[in-house]
């Protein structure tokens, strides 16, 4: 749970960040780009060994907010790539709660 904590605040603070011109989204954008980036795998929670503990693809990933970026910054994408649905939070559809 902790390493896809980590893997989410990171692609969160990417896209977050990525249309930022200063201030802590930014700082925050280019942290999270630097170890999303980096195919360093030398520690535990390096963007790598985090992808193969949760059994992800980093070559994919990386792609995938590449060309978000390059997307967003056309102004041709509004929408975030991740998303997560967290195991035990409930979604409502038509006033129900789903489990």
């Amino acid at each position: 749970m902790l390493m896809f904590a980590v893997l989410e605040d990171a692609i969160t603070c990417f896209q977050k960040g990525a249309s930022a011109s200063r201030g802590g989204s930014q700082a925050r954008y280019r942290a999270a780009q630097d170890w999303l980036l980096n195919d360093n795998s030398d520690w535990p929670f390096s963007f790598e060994k985090i992808c193969e503990a949760l059994d992800l693809d980093p070559s994919y990933i990386r792609a995938g907010l590449l060309r978000w970026r390059q997307n967003a910054a056309a102004g041709r994408l509004k929408i975030r790539l991740f998303y997560i649905v967290r195991a035990g939070r409930n979604m409502r559809k038509n006033g129900r709660t789903k489990s």
